[in-house]
């Protein structure tokens, strides 16, 4: 057989694996993470670098949350520190009877919902998910946020922190569940992560 025949099947295996291991969990009816996020202001932060980046703690976190999506970024200006956007889910947003009626879309640094339901409470769904550049504290964490599916139940603690990129451009975290758009994300230095 041709060499590149081989080759095909070898990315043709690699690529099932791929959507096998990464495919996402399926959950029972009912909020699966009804507590509000942990939020409390540090009042004088220790600024730390990681990779290059300038850290600034803004508030310790805790949040145990429904994976609603999960993005992996590559060459964007804060790849090397966040690879990971993780979408999450708190209370409505952790039920799948709900989030049957909910579409969640990520890309570019934001994460989307839709929904064409007017029974739902379009002001709860927003105030309970959102997106959260994610970064790791060690290699460890780093690699359990690569690992996490769609659908897991998952606890992470830390802080938020604001974050000067080493070409001077900053990213500021959010410190509310009930802003929007631009700078509502939350940049979370996760130092525990686990998945229920």
């Amino acid at each position: 057989m041709p060499r590149w025949y081989w080759i095909l099947i070898v990315l043709a295996l690699f690529g099932a694996w791929n959507t096998f291991t990464h495919r996402a969990v399926e959950q029972p009816p009912g909020a699966l993470a009804p507590a509000e996020p942990f939020q409390r202001a540090i009042d004088a932060p220790d600024e730390f670098e990681e990779n290059g980046y300038h850290l600034t703690p803004r508030a310790r976190f805790g949040i145990t949350a429904r994976v609603l999506a999960s993005e992996r970024y590559r060459i964007d200006p804060m790849a090397r520190l966040v690879p990971y956007d993780v979408a999450l889910g708190w209370g409505l947003m952790s039920d799948t009877s709900v989030l049957e009626r909910v579409d969640v879309t990520q890309g570019n640094r934001f994460y989307y919902w839709r929904t064409e339901d007017d029974t739902l409470p379009l002001d709860e769904l927003a105030s309970h998910s959102a997106n959260m550049h994610l970064i790791a504290a060690d290699d460890d964490i780093a690699d359990e946020i690569a690992a996490l599916r769609v659908g897991q139940v998952v606890t992470i603690e830390g802080m938020l922190v604001d974050v000067r990129r080493p070409d001077g451009g900053t990213m500021n975290t959010s410190l509310s569940r009930n802003d929007s758009g631009a700078g509502a994300c939350e940049i979370i230095w996760a130092e525990k992560l686990s998945v229920q």
